[in-house]
Formats: C-alpha cells, sequence, structure tokens
C-alpha cells in the first residue's frame, strides 16, 4: 500500500515556525504557564455558569441554578489557584509611618509586566512612596515592584495597591515579599524664581499637581524637571500658558510628562 506523502503549506509552516519561536521566548516556569493557562479559562468558566443559568430556565429553574453554581465554583477554585496569596510584611520604617499590609496576592501576567496585588492599610496621615521587594528562601533579593504614583493619604485610609514587576522575575521562587517606605521626592524652585514657592506635591501617572504661591507679581511660563537619585534628568514637563500672577496669589497648577519619564524613579524636582 502506498502512501500519499504529506504537503504541508507555506501558511502553516509560518504558523509551526511562528509558535517555536514564541515557545522559544517563552521564559515562564512550568507552574507560572499553569496559572496563565488557567487565568484564560476564567473567562470561560464565567461564561458556561451564565449561559447554563440562563439555558436552565427551559428544565427548571433549580436544576439551572445548580449547574450554574457548580461551573461557579470550579471557576472560583482555578482562580484561587492562579493567583495565589503570598506572604508580605512592611519593613520597620513602613510600620513607623502606619502602613500594615492585610492581603496580597499575585495578579496576571500583562505583556512583559506581572503584577503583585496588596490591600494596605494606613493608620497615620502618608506622604511618599512605596515599593515591594521579593525575596527567595536563601534571602535573596529577585526584583523590586514599582508604583507608579506617589501617594498623598489621610489617616485611617485603605487602598488597593499594585506593584509592577518585569516579567523575567520568577514568582515560583519567591517565598517573601517587604513592602519599603520611601520618602516624598524633594520639590525645589530655581533661584530665578524669586518670590516664588510651591506645597502640596501630588503625583499620578505621567501628571505632576503643585500649589505655586507667588508673594509678588509675576509674568512668564513655568516648567517642572525631574531627576534620579543619581543627578540624571528623567524628563520636563510641558511649559504651562503664559501666566500673568497678582501680588499674594496662588493656585493649583499641573504639569504634564511624557509618558516615558520613569517618575517613580525621581528623586528631585525643580520649578523653573
Amino acid at each position: 500500500m502506498w502512501l500519499r506523502p504529506i504537503r504541508y503549506s507555506g501558511t502553516f509552516t509560518a504558523a509551526l515556525l511562528a509558535a517555536l519561536a514564541l515557545a522559544a521566548c517563552d521564559r515562564r516556569t512550568a507552574e507560572e504557564k499553569g496559572r496563565d493557562y488557567a487565568e484564560d479559562k476564567l473567562d470561560f468558566a464565567q461564561g458556561a455558569a451564565d449561559t447554563l443559568k440562563e439555558k436552565g430556565k427551559t428544565l427548571g429553574q433549580t436544576a439551572g441554578h445548580g449547574v450554574g453554581d457548580l461551573v461557579k465554583g470550579v471557576g472560583s477554585g482555578v482562580k484561587d489557584a492562579a493567583r495565589p496569596e503570598v506572604p508580605t510584611q512592611a519593613e520597620p520604617a513602613a510600620l513607623a509611618a502606619g502602613v500594615s499590609v492585610h492581603h496580597a496576592q499575585e495578579g496576571a501576567l500583562d505583556g512583559d509586566v506581572r503584577w503583585i496585588d496588596t490591600y494596605v492599610e494606613f493608620a497615620k496621615v502618608f506622604q511618599g512612596r512605596l515599593e515591594l521587594l521579593a525575596f527567595d528562601a536563601a534571602g535573596q533579593e529577585l526584583g523590586r515592584g514599582v508604583l507608579t504614583d506617589a501617594l498623598d493619604l489621610p489617616a485611617g485610609s485603605r487602598e488597593q495597591l499594585s506593584f509592577r514587576f518585569s516579567a523575567t522575575v520568577r514568582f515560583s521562587h519567591v517565598t517573601r515579599y517587604t513592602l519599603r517606605f520611601l520618602a516624598g521626592p524633594e520639590v525645589k524652585v530655581v533661584e530665578g524664581l524669586a518670590g516664588v514657592s510651591v506645597s502640596q506635591f501630588r503625583q499620578k501617572g505621567a501628571a505632576v499637581t503643585l500649589y505655586v504661591s507667588f508673594a509678588s507679581a509675576w509674568k512668564g511660563t513655568l516648567e517642572l524637571r525631574a531627576f534620579g537619585a543619581d543627578g540624571a534628568e528623567l524628563g520636563r514637563s510641558k511649559k504651562t500658558a503664559k501666566l500673568t500672577q497678582a501680588a499674594d496669589s496662588a493656585e493649583f497648577m499641573d504639569f504634564t510628562f511624557d509618558e516615558r519619564a520613569r517618575l517613580e524613579r525621581a528623586t528631585r524636582f525643580e520649578l523653573r
């Protein structure tokens, strides 16, 4: 009996090569791949539950509800496995600042970013930044999670905060996380702006808000520059429209940076 040779189309070959390339570039561990796969199936489980509830009405409300709850229960279990709770504690400086962690768990893989989602309480007024450090069983640091925004919160606040890690950090090797308190960045006014002062710094993403006071009449434009701990400039805001300020006046002003400026690394801002 003759066997007919299998002929692969160019489209199939290209798809196969693309799949092999993606597999070769995937640096996730088997455990992490399993979690991400399970996460992808959660929407399926939820959708199936909703559909079974709706279609179950034709068979009897009780039967439909029971099957729907069964699928939801399976989905809930998968979700707990896909996003496990992780041991997290605040370091002494953060505890002294009134910060405590009530809950933390792994978030989903988002492109080249991984997340740890936390529920944090602030017993005192808090101004500054937080970062999350990941350690293995030997105490070696594996990575640092970045919180994009600087915080300015009243006492008694409770916040859901997500810390961004590089996808190269192997969560499966992490045994503990530590929440670290970082003082807010210094904000200076350059010498050429006599009579101008700033306060109430707030930063969210690529936007910074300052309360700017003018002791004497002033005209001109303002610009804010961001600098890292090493003194390197991280970015410049867009200049304001031309201002005409009366003596003894003040207002909140917004300064917008390019979204690529890594403001979470800024330790100093200068108003020019």
